[in-house]
């Protein structure tokens, strides 16, 4: 490469993640809940280099959609290559420096999430001890690959999306990249899942009557709080189900329909 050439290649204009931008064939953005998608895609070939200097912007989680994408990822004092098969996903801090050559196919979709973002979305989805997501490459997720390819999909030549949907979307993917990439504080993750899935059951059982043959109503255990909402439809009639605290509670001569059904008759 000439000087003349070089200097040329050095001033094309590259977008936010490094691309060059005169390589991409499609190149769209789209602006979800908490976090910003990204289209990309080269007919011939990956860009060159990409370089991205260390900010706190968050987190870049890209998935190839074809396989046989590589690249040489340079760290400060060694390198390495990268492999990457179809929804073939990487997962990347940008808090730290990145550089690297890519090779083969280039077509991927990329999401970013702030460090803000992250923490409402872990507190959403009732993951408080998620605080950061972990550096990975190469792993196959179809899962985001499924939900990356309908916010980017062509139906009948249009690839506008509602507002709605990138909304509704934008939560599952968020929830599904703190629960399969997040780390917890400690084992407050795991404990903490546990803990509440055991909460759960112990409020169920203490929800579900016991019967015993000739028990009238009056006989019903009467827990002091009731949290499901069941739903059922004796002699085809619907019974509303209440989601209330007390339901059962001392006093109420007979246990209400948000506990269980009623006995057979």
């Amino acid at each position: 490469m000439t000087n003349a050439s070089a200097a040329s290649a050095g001033t094309r204009p590259r977008d936010s993640l490094g691309c060059s931008l005169d390589q991409l064939d499609d190149d769209r953005t789209i602006e979800g809940r908490d976090m910003v998608f990204y289209r990309k895609r080269s007919l011939a070939g990956p860009p060159g280099r990409v370089t991205t200097p260390g900010n706190g912007r968050g987190y870049l989680i890209g998935l190839s959609l074809a396989g046989g994408h590589s690249r040489r990822v340079f760290g400060e004092h060694h390198s390495a290559i990268q492999e990457f098969g179809q929804n073939s996903i990487y997962v990347r801090n940008f808090a730290d420096d990145y550089k690297a050559d890519l090779k083969g196919s280039f077509d991927f979709t990329l999401l970013e999430i702030g460090y803000g973002a992250l923490q409402r979305i872990a507190d959403a989805a009732d993951l408080t001890g998620v605080s950061e997501l972990r550096s990975i490459s190469g792993s196959p997720d179809p899962v985001l690959g499924g939900m990356l390819g309908a916010l980017f999909a062509s139906v009948d030549g249009h690839t506008d999306r509602s507002a709605l949907f990138v909304d509704q979307l934008s939560v599952a993917i968020g929830v599904h990249m703190v629960r399969q990439y997040g780390n917890g504080r400690g084992d407050s993750l795991a404990g903490g899942v546990g803990s509440r899935s055991a909460a759960r059951q112990r409020s169920a059982n203490s929800c579900r009557p016991v019967l015993t043959a000739g028990s009238p109503w009056r006989s019903w255990p009467r827990p002091a709080i009731c949290r499901r909402p069941l739903f059922f439809a004796p002699f085809g009639r619907p019974w509303e189900a209440r989601r209330i605290a007390g339901c059962c509670s001392k006093g109420s001569k007979r246990p209400r329909t948000c506990c269980s059904s009623p006995p057979h008759r």
